[in-house]
């Protein structure tokens, strides 16, 4: 089980490494530019990087080859405030609420049930700090103890593979300068100028929210500084060791 997680987090620092190193991407973002030479025509400032709709922001854009094999971006649409951007158009936003249903206090459930995966994700940034990796490994080591031997992990994803968690038991790792669905989950405007405002540095927020269905959640694990992230990893990897803080449906780690 040691070995198997090691070879997923070494596959997340891949994954996570590729994307930084290449054109910023985010969840139902594969597009947003500009992308230079990515054409054929090498002398191409393009707007954008692969035919199809994109978001940035609230706003739907379509990517299209224009005639001199450049990629051109087209507005197609702006999202309203109770809406937000997808590839397939604006749809209405979602209500999440911390959780009354569920308490920090039975954790590994529900993400954990009869020593299996409960409908469960692990979720980073594509952007994020590499502190988001750290703590996400530390929360899966903390799982470990408590699935089946021949239980296989489920592998952690980043924004850019997955635009909603309906249906899962989800952590999302991040804040909502960095991760998408946080910040769908918070209400905030993802990557506004105050979107991780509500986080003091030095601290670790985590939240447990009840998903739409009412018969899952979302753990939110938000810090802002590397620092930080490591410090809330052992603790969630020995949450045990804190009967008296791991409680309720919110914890800020210091």
């Amino acid at each position: 089980m040691k070995k198997e997680l090691l070879l997923i987090l070494v596959a997340l620092i891949v994954i996570i490494s590729g994307c930084n190193n290449s054109v910023k991407i985010e969840a139902n973002n594969d597009n947003k530019g500009p992308v230079n030479g990515n054409s054929e025509n090498p002398g191409c400032n393009n707007e954008c990087n692969n035919e199809g709709d994109y978001c940035n922001g609230n706003k739907l854009y379509e990517c299209a080859k224009s005639e001199d094999g450049c990629f051109k971006s087209t507005l197609v649409d702006t999202c309203s405030n109770t809406e937000r951007c997808t590839s397939d158009g604006c749809v209405e936003k979602k209500t999440y609420k911390l959780s009354d249903k569920f308490d920090l206090r039975d954790y590994p459930e529900p993400f954990i049930k009869n020593d299996k995966f409960n409908d469960y994700a692990l979720i980073v940034s594509t952007n994020g700090l590499n502190g988001e990796i750290i703590v996400g490994a530390d929360i899966q080591d903390g799982l470990a103890d408590y699935v089946d031997v021949d239980e296989k992990f489920p592998s952690p994803l980043v924004t850019r593979q997955i635009d909603n968690v309906d249906g899962k038991n989800a952590i999302l790792i991040g804040n909502p300068c960095t991760n998408q669905l946080i910040a769908e989950v918070k209400n905030i405007e993802y990557e506004s100028e105050t979107c991780a405002d509500f986080i003091n540095d030095g601290e670790t927020i985590v939240e447990l929210y009840d998903n739409t269905d009412d018969a899952h959640v979302i753990l939110l694990v938000m810090a802002k500084d590397n620092n930080d992230y490591k410090k809330a990893g052992l603790f969630l990897k020995r949450w045990e060791e804190h009967p008296n803080e791991f409680k309720g449906n919110k914890v800020i780690i210091k």
